[in-house]
């Protein structure tokens, strides 16, 4: 299956459906003050079936082991739970946190700076980064 790697027109509810997600993790990520949130799910905004997203992440989680950059876990989800994407909070660079976003054909990435969540476009053309304010309020932590 072949998947755009080139910047694309999205649609407005899509970019405005990016805005408003929460994080699901099992802890939350202690790194330095910069991190990305990344998926490899519904590569260019293709909704797939759970099981070639499953093997998208996988290969995600084995590309970055071997990168040995650090990581731990973390799910995008709609506001009502019906829509969640795995993917991971990854201490990296800017610049590689675009280059895996990119390699993995996502529309979009999620940057946290100084506890200040950002969205990043990255395969959106026409769609300028967005600052959805503080980290905290977006995270839910399992208890």
């Amino acid at each position: 299956m072949e998947f755009m790697s080139t910047k694309h027109a999205i649609p407005a509810a899509l970019w405005q459906q990016y805005q408003t997600v929460q994080f699901l993790c099992a802890q939350k990520p202690v790194f330095s003050s910069q991190f990305a949130i990344i998926t490899a799910c519904n590569p260019a905004g293709e909704v797939l079936v759970e099981k070639r997203n499953s093997a998208l992440h996988n290969t995600f989680e084995k590309r970055l082991q071997g990168l040995e950059l650090p990581y731990v876990e973390m799910t995008g989800a709609s506001l009502d739970l019906r829509h969640q994407e795995p993917g991971f909070a990854i201490s990296c660079r800017f610049d590689q946190a675009m280059q895996l976003a990119v390699e993995y054909h996502q529309n979009a990435f999620y940057w946290v700076e100084d506890d200040q969540l950002w969205l990043m476009p990255c395969l959106a053309a026409g769609r300028s980064e967005v600052n959805l304010g503080p980290f905290a309020p977006y995270i839910r932590v399992a208890t």
